[in-house]
């Protein structure tokens, strides 16, 4: 899935960024060192913790509706006897 960086989402508390409300596993200095390290933009290691902070935070959605309501999964062939 392709997303655009979207600088007014953007934000820092404290010496943690924070894109989109969400605040991702990844210090300033981190993008600070990165950027002159690889001498690429932000928004590329910005992007990258954004969707793995989305990925565990559906994870874990998914995994409280899941422990919680124990659905019985039941194959298509459990009533072929």
């Amino acid at each position: 899935m392709f997303m655009k960086f979207n600088q007014s989402l953007l934000k820092y508390d404290d010496d943690l960024v924070v894109y989109d409300q969400i605040r991702l596993d990844l210090t300033t200095q981190q993008v600070r060192d990165w950027v002159f390290q690889t001498e690429e933009s932000p928004s590329t290691l910005i992007l990258y913790y954004y969707k793995k902070k989305l990925d565990e935070i559906r994870d874990k959605k998914l995994e409280s509706v899941f422990s919680n309501s124990n659905p019985k999964i039941e194959s298509p062939n459990d009533n072929d006897e």
